[in-house]
């Protein structure tokens, strides 16, 4: 036996959604499958979803926003506040001739603050960092900037650049990322984590002559940082500015 919950689906209609005994659905619910990192500063968001059930339609709430139709993919380019958000997204479909919403997918994650934030200024490094005694040309390695830090949040790439200035290919092993300062109450040994790129002997980064390659390539990750969330106040990291410095190793 079928009963209708009645929902409003517009101003001044009113569609009948037939529910199972006891008000259960009659539709799975949906999985929510692309969505953005639980914490991040990235200001516009994408959602993938689906149903177990086939031939379903979507609807899709961002926030306090009423359902609205929608596809199986969604995309709010933003710019979305700063702080938390909730998308949530339910199927709706026929069963026995009767139109069925299934219950509710959500999921909820935050938008981090921009600014203020620390900064990290780059400090390009001309060093070798030789790990083999025949190579005995340089390697050049420039560092970006990294902004956008908060405790807790996901690591950011390093964006750093590997340039090639002699005659002939230079196979990198490894790139290492360091790094110092930072204001009194907030020093990088005790509030930054680094994570070192995955060049190595056994995956080498490939420069060609006069060449310059910039990570993440040919496989290997760029060097991460985060701003670790410490049990004390780190009121001092707001703003906060600290050098970084990348060395190189390698083989002609």
């Amino acid at each position: 036996m079928l009963a209708g919950a009645l929902l409003v689906s517009g101003a001044g209609g009113y569609t009948v959604y037939a529910l199972g005994a006891r008000g259960r659905s009659l539709l799975p619910r949906p999985s929510i499958r692309v969505k953005p990192a639980k914490a991040t500063g990235q200001t516009s968001a994408k959602f993938a979803y689906a149903d177990a059930r086939r031939g379903v339609r979507f609807q899709c709430s961002l926030d306090h926003a009423r359902f609205s139709r929608c596809a199986t993919t969604i995309r709010y380019p933003g710019p979305l506040h700063t702080g938390n958000h909730r998308f949530r997204v339910r199927a709706v479909g026929l069963v026995r001739h009767r139109r069925v919403l299934s219950p509710v997918a959500s999921y909820r994650w935050l938008i981090a603050p921009q600014s203020p934030a620390p900064s990290l200024t780059s400090h390009p490094s001309d060093t070798t960092g030789s790990t083999d005694a025949t190579l005995s040309e340089s390697l050049s390695i420039s560092v970006g900037q990294v902004a956008g830090l908060y405790p807790g949040g996901v690591p950011l790439e390093i964006p750093v650049t590997l340039a090639n200035p002699n005659d002939h290919a230079i196979f990198v092993t490894s790139v290492a990322a360091t790094a110092s300062g930072g204001p009194p109450g907030c020093d990088s040994t005790s509030n930054l984590s680094l994570t070192q790129s995955s060049a190595s002997n056994l995956a080498p980064v490939v420069i060609q002559a006069h060449g310059s390659v910039t990570l993440p390539a040919q496989g290997a990750t760029a060097p991460t940082i985060r701003l670790l969330n410490l049990p004390v106040n780190q009121d001092a990291c707001r703003s906060a500015s600290f050098a970084l410095n990348v060395t190189g190793g390698g083989h002609a």
